[in-house]
Order: C-alpha cells, then structure tokens, then sequence
C-alpha cells in the first residue's frame, strides 16, 4: 500500500533536509487535475517546478485513485505546502489525486481507505493534534483562498476514524478536527 519514491526523494530531497521539530498536524490536499499519481510523479521526476528545488509546493504523500499512496517526501522533513509560511514546520502535506482542475471531482472509495490508513498510520508515529484542509491554512495564515481539497471530500469519513479509534476531537469547522486521545 505505501512506495517509498527514492527516486524522487533523492532528486527533491537536495537543498532541504530540513528536520520538522513537533509535528502536530496533517493537511490534506487535492491536486486540482491530474491523470493518475504516476503521471504527476514521472512530471515531476523528470521536470517538475523550479520551486520544487527550494521545497515549495512539495508534498509528503499522493494518494492515486486506486488507493495507491506514495511517499514523496520522508515525514521527518519540512517542506512547504499549505501556504502557512513557517507552519508547515509541523506538518504533513497528503495529496489525494483530483481530475478536475477546480477539486471538484469525487474522491474514489479506494482513495478514502488508504487516506485512513495513512491517517491512522502517522497519528501512531507523531503526536498529530490537528486535521485540516489546505484551504483552512490558506484562509488562516495566507489571507486567500483555495478550493482544496474541495467541497466534495466528505469530512465526514475523517470524523467516523476518529471515533471508531477512539479519540475525542473539537471540530473547528468544516475543514479542521482538534483531537484528543482518550
């Protein structure tokens, strides 16, 4: 279910082995068009961004249609990707693959099961006190907007994790879960 991309890693990795100190929230993105993970991932392997090359609109993880999740990213490392400046020293950016330009396109149930695992995954190896959207720390910290992940990601499914697994959480808004361990 997890591939560690070592290719890309290594390739982006140059210039920004940042180490994050208190990882404490997870962000969750949409990628606004895109034929599959591996298309995005075979892009920006062989050009890319040139901001990619000072850790700018990076990532951590992509999650395919398929439910296919690749690390981009090792966790341990900050990049920048929710426009929150110095924030995102605490955090890790998970991509979900959207076909339409705007987010506006369904998330598959495939996608929905690996984000829960991956969810449940990094809350075991970080201390994560937040979930939210990109949108909410563009708003936040940035003073924009962007539609991301979309208003068709069900929030709701986030919600059924936490309680099925037994934490306690205040929910914010539409797009941000503080939680609590019970």
């Amino acid at each position: 279910m997890l591939n560690i991309r070592e290719d890309i890693r290594q390739k982006w990795h140059k210039g920004f082995p940042r180490k994050k100190k208190n990882v404490k929230e997870i962000v969750i993105h949409g990628t606004a068009g895109g034929g599959s993970a591996k298309g995005l991932l075979s892009w920006m392997f062989r050009s890319g961004r040139k901001g990619y090359k000072r850790g700018i609109a990076l990532f951590h993880y992509i999650v395919d249609y398929d439910g296919e999740i690749y690390e981009i990213i090792n966790p341990d490392n900050w990049v920048y990707h929710s426009s929150s400046g110095r924030h995102d020293k605490t955090t890790i950016g998970i991509e979900l693959m959207n076909k339409k330009t705007d987010n506006e396109g369904s998330y598959t149930s495939e996608q929905y099961a690996s984000l829960d695992w991956l969810i449940l995954h990094l809350m075991n190896n970080y201390p994560i006190k937040n979930i939210v959207s990109h949108s909410y720390n563009i708003e936040k910290y940035s003073r924009a907007y962007k539609n991301c992940p979309g208003s068709k990601f069900k929030w709701g499914n986030v919600e059924a994790l936490l309680v099925d697994n037994g934490y306690e959480y205040d929910y914010i808004d539409s797009h941000f879960f503080n939680i609590e361990e019970i």
